[in-house]
């Protein structure tokens, strides 16, 4: 490596750099640079004494650059290793499928939401033109729209928040160089890492739940398959009966829709 990716008073270049660079390019091999230049390894002294290196790295075929994909790289904070990690993401340029919409049962914990929904249900209106069918419809679109609106939000909100906890673990772990803390500090980094665990915890649940469509493309033979598998879940998630408030058991898609209003 060069002085370009070491850093201390006492940094010197590797004699090898070159040979590596060169071995790399015979055998169509690229170096991906992360988005900003940060060692990924330190001696963890400080003062004259401190080195850090870019040693971590993730190495690529170049056949990967020449498909559609955009490649980015990132140097994350680690705990107790003297190595930082290295994240690599890969996406595809062309337009993503749309996905159906699902639900999360786990947006339910956040009270913002909620009384977003609450104020966007309209109750019953027998003076109306549409049908209670028709009303009820409306009021699913329009649960529809602020769940989609709110979670995109929600994500890129958590994505905003990782990042800034990762700034902040990083500078405790710089400041106490992994040595003894007191109690305040034991306390603030439980708090960092509380945050920290809520947002992978939400993010895990929502991954959970896109799990759980999976399908597979395996051809016309197993066509039949899908549509019993499709027609399973539909009826499966289906309302065919439910009681009302005085506890009466009530059928058809009229009589339910004006039963939950």
């Amino acid at each position: 490596m060069g002085l370009s990716e070491i850093w201390g008073v006492k940094a010197q270049a590797d004699p090898l750099t070159n040979f590596f660079h060169n071995l790399l390019e015979s055998l169509g091999i690229v170096d991906i640079n992360p988005l900003e230049s940060i060692p990924t390894w330190s001696n963890r002294r400080v003062g004259s004494e401190s080195i850090c290196k870019r040693l971590d790295r993730i190495l690529v075929s170049a056949d990967l650059l020449d498909c559609d994909f955009l490649l980015k790289q990132w140097i994350g904070c680690g705990g107790v290793s003297d190595h930082q990690p290295v994240f690599l993401q890969i996406s595809s340029q062309s337009p993503k499928a749309h996905s159906p919409f699902k639900f999360n049962a786990g947006w339910l914990d956040h009270i913002d939401l909620v009384e977003a929904l609450k104020d966007s249900w309209v109750l019953f209106d027998a003076r109306s033109a549409l049908s209670p069918v028709a009303q009820f419809s409306e009021n699913l679109k329009r649960i529809k729209a602020i769940s989609i609106k709110w979670s995109l939000n929600k994500n890129s909100q958590n994505i905003k928040d990782l990042i800034d906890i990762e700034f902040e673990l990083k500078r405790f772990y710089d400041r106490h160089n992994f040595g003894f803390i007191s109690v305040v500090d034991k306390d603030l980094l439980i708090e960092i890492e509380s945050r920290k665990s809520s947002i992978l915890l939400f993010r895990e649940k929502e991954a959970r739940q896109k799990s759980w469509a999976l399908w597979l493309s395996c051809g016309d033979d197993n066509t039949p398959f899908f549509h019993k598998f499709a027609a399973h879940r539909k009826c499966r998630n289906s309302i065919w009966k439910l009681y009302d408030d005085s506890g009466n058991l009530v059928k058809g898609s009229e009589a339910i829709a004006e039963a939950g209003i």
